[in-house]
Formats: structure tokens, C-alpha cells, sequence
């Protein structure tokens, strides 16, 4: 059964008993930056080129993947939205309007390749 959010993106859940912190740094390093923190044991990272996010809450692990620039913007700004709404200004949302900005400047390619990537490049990558 696939579970998909109301943007229509892809859930995949998983618990882990690894510290948060380290959990997200390690996604920090991947290309990941932040969406929000709560806390060590709650927050949520982004990766707009990959269009995933991936949210971490007591364990929990959601990692949402989306299928173009709609959907992950959508699908952000609904995490920003609930977090403001449960934490207030206790959160931290990064630079939320920053990456918004810079997510909506994104060109969207339609034929499954990475933007810059062409030809047998990305005929390769796809198979």
C-alpha cells in the first residue's frame, strides 16, 4: 500500500533509535538544509533538487517524496504551516521565505532528467 500526502506525495515511514540530532546532520551533509526545528527529537529537511523531504519526530522517520515543484511546495509549505500553528515562535523555520523563493525559481524538467542534465546522460541515469 502506498501512502500519499494531500499533495499527492509519496510517504515512506521507518523508526529509528538513533539520536535526532546526528540523524539530521547526516541528512544536513546529503544536500538536505532545514524546513524547521523544534528540537532535536522533532524537526524537518528539505532537499528541493531531489524534491524530498524527510521529517523526524521521536523516532518516527517520514521521508516524502514528491514528483515536481508543485507538489514539494505544496507539501512544505503544509509542514510549515503545522508547525507554526503547534509550536509558534517557539520553532525554528530557517529561512522559510528564502527557500520558498528560491523553490519557486526552480525549472521544473518534464522528462525525468535533473535540470542541466541532457542526452545520453540522463538516458543513462534512467534506466
Amino acid at each position: 500500500m502506498v501512502l500519499l500526502t494531500a499533495a499527492g506525495c509519496k510517504i515512506e515511514r521507518d523508526f529509528t533509535m538513533a539520536d535526532g540530532f546526528n540523524v539530521y546532520s547526516s541528512k544536513v551533509d546529503k544536500g538536505f538544509e532545514e524546513l524547521y526545528y523544534s528540537a532535536p527529537f522533532s524537526w524537518g529537511a528539505i532537499d528541493p533538487k531531489e524534491k524530498k523531504i524527510v521529517t523526524f519526530t521521536e523516532g518516527d522517520i517520514n521521508m516524502i517524496t514528491c514528483d515536481n515543484k508543485k507538489q514539494l511546495i505544496a507539501e512544505a509549505t503544509a509542514h510549515i504551516k503545522f508547525t507554526r500553528a503547534q509550536e509558534g515562535s517557539r520553532t525554528g523555520t530557517g529561512e522559510w521565505e528564502s527557500l520558498l523563493k528560491r523553490m519557486k525559481a526552480m525549472k521544473e524538467t518534464t522528462d525525468g532528467c535533473k535540470p542541466g542534465e541532457a542526452g545520453d546522460r540522463c538516458a543513462r541515469r534512467r534506466k
